[in-house]
């Protein structure tokens, strides 16, 4: 199976948030939002981060209501569930592969 294309890229490299976007809006597994960090601590904050961001530029608010972290086609999601302006329930997909193939859990 191909790897997905790199659709959105959130890095956090040297302590300073850049946001680049190519498109992805997290929306599914193929339009996830790619978390790049080899430090898997930093991957809830890069998530939370991409989140504020996007809502609070939207003039939004959000409540997550959950997370799960799944297997796809080789590469490694985490799905952040959350309810928009108490109502709307969204699903965000982060591709965490990169954080997660550092760190290994079993």
């Amino acid at each position: 199976m191909p790897v997905p294309r790199i659709p959105t890229c959130l890095f956090y490299g040297t302590g300073k948030w850049n946001d680049f976007y190519k498109g992805g809006d997290g929306s599914s597994t193929q339009h996830s939002i790619i978390i790049n960090t080899t430090d898997d601590d930093k991957t809830i904050d890069a998530e939370n981060h991409n989140l504020d961001n996007v809502m609070t530029h939207k003039g939004m608010t959000y409540q997550i209501t959950g997370r799960q972290t799944y297997n796809h086609g080789g590469r490694i999601y985490d799905r952040i569930d959350i309810v928009v302006n108490q109502s709307e329930q969204k699903q965000n997909h982060f591709d965490v592969t990169i954080p997660r193939s550092h760190t290994i859990r079993r």
